[in-house]
């Protein structure tokens, strides 16, 4: 994250043993969509997995179900956490993707909130979260909606051309 960033950041795995695994690699994102699902129809792991995480999780299956990702794809199951240089916390990633399509590098973030207005504010936050990260690309993010769960950026990350 560091190298596409323009940002002094440190980048935090957040360890979390709920899902057995830490990430998952695919060919296509729906391939990575129907891995996560099998996950996620496991009992065990569902009681095992605080609320807020689950959600967060699921929020990432149906982003992968919808963004229609054609080539191979890397999906961190788990949190990242975000410390500026003093280690103060700047934000949460509560989903993160990298994958490349058409020779480009794309990055996938999801923002997930459980709550009345949680597509609403996971716009926002995900919107404040891009720019404190200061990307380095020439694109313009756009925000997609996740219904009854929050939001996503999918972006190309192009080193600013």
């Amino acid at each position: 994250m560091k190298q596409i960033t323009k940002s002094d950041f440190q980048f935090y795995y957040e360890r979390e043993n709920y899902l057995y695994t830490s990430a998952i690699r695919a060919k296509k994102s729906e391939i990575a969509a129907k891995m996560l699902k099998n996950i996620l129809n496991r009992q065990y792991i569902i009681n095992s997995i605080p609320e807020s995480r689950l959600h967060e999780i699921k929020a990432t299956y149906h982003t992968l179900s919808s963004i229609q990702h054609p080539s191979y794809i890397l999906i961190s199951l788990n949190q990242i956490k975000v410390l500026d240089n003093k280690g103060t916390h700047v934000t949460d990633l509560d989903g993160i993707g990298l994958g490349y399509k058409n020779g480009k590098l794309y990055l996938l973030i999801i923002e997930a909130k459980i709550g009345k207005n949680r597509v609403s504010e996971s716009k926002k936050q995900l919107k404040d979260t891009l720019k404190k990260l200061k990307l380095k690309t020439s694109a313009q993010p756009t925000i997609e909606s996740i219904t009854k769960y929050g939001a996503y950026c999918y972006i190309e990350i192009d080193g600013d051309r």
